[in-house]
């Protein structure tokens, strides 16, 4: 039956524009190239790019999203939006599970930030303020 995910995968117009964006601007590692098909090291499933045959447009709206952990979702939504990424809407408190942001990729394939309730809650600017000033 079932037993993981190996990889998650997007479908692109422009490969290697793709592979400059998620290198430079969400800094992952290339895993590799291989014709219309690109992996980037996650530490864990492996993030995929298709690309699209004939400059398509990538299939319609889609429902799948990769979620990426992180420690703080704040402080990497505003590194993200410094870099220029689409962020959509706020970062919501998800209840027991944590904090979630979303954000779109040049495609506009939505991707989420998630920061586990086991880590310290968000800090609010006014926080940050005070902590830098010690």
């Amino acid at each position: 039956m079932l037993k993981r995910i190996t990889s998650v995968s997007y479908e692109t117009r422009d490969l290697g524009g793709a592979i400059e964006w998620y290198t430079k601007v969400l800094g992952l590692k290339l895993r590799f190239r291989k014709g219309d098909w690109a992996e980037f090291e996650t530490g864990g499933a492996a993030l995929a790019l298709h690309q699209t045959r004939g400059g398509s447009p990538p299939g319609g709206p889609s429902n799948a999203t990769a979620i990426f952990e992180v420690d703080d979702v704040r402080s990497v939504r505003a590194i993200l939006g410094e870099r220029g990424v689409v962020c959509i809407g706020e970062i919501q408190d998800v209840g027991g599970a944590g904090w979630l942001t979303s954000f779109r990729d040049p495609e506009g394939n939505v991707f989420d930030l998630w920061q586990p309730r086991r880590s310290a809650k968000p800090r609010t600017r006014k926080a940050r303020r005070a902590s830098s000033r010690r």
